[in-house]
């Protein structure tokens, strides 16, 4: 009866020896898998920032450029500007026989003006995107 009691707890002991290899043995493979699999991830993980790198560059040259679309517009809007001025103070002037002609720059001005306007509020409104966007890219 001893015998076979040590039987049974050697055969248990056993069983319990054979999980713990079992649980071990699917341990160490999904380690190696893991492992295995590193460069892969490594490789994929370069091309993305790589990826995202390029976006950045485009997304800064178009903010450049547009910016300095902007400045040109406004620049333009300036000069336009002191034109109107000028032209007002003439077209004020009663002794110029060219008032008419000035009312008609005048008008002309204006709305070169109200277009380089328009035209600079769109390119900082497309700024304002492209940095949104870059924002958005660099999270």
């Amino acid at each position: 009866a001893a015998v076979e009691r040590e039987l049974d707890a050697a055969r248990q002991e056993n069983r319990l020896l054979k999980r713990l290899q079992h649980r071990q043995t699917k341990a160490l493979d999904k380690f190696e898998n893991a492992e295995a699999d590193l460069p892969q991830i490594l490789a994929r993980h370069s091309a993305e920032m790589d990826a995202v790198r390029k976006r950045l560059k485009k997304t800064q040259e178009a903010a450049a450029t547009s910016e300095r679309i902007a400045k040109e517009r406004n620049e333009e809007i300036w000069k336009l500007r002191a034109a109107v001025n000028e032209v007002t103070k003439l077209s004020g002037d009663k002794h110029l026989l060219e008032r008419d002609r000035l009312r008609l720059y005048l008008e002309k001005s204006g709305k070169s003006l109200d277009e380089q306007t328009r035209k600079t509020k769109d390119l900082e409104k497309r700024i304002e995107l492209q940095e949104k966007m870059h924002g958005r890219d660099e999270r």
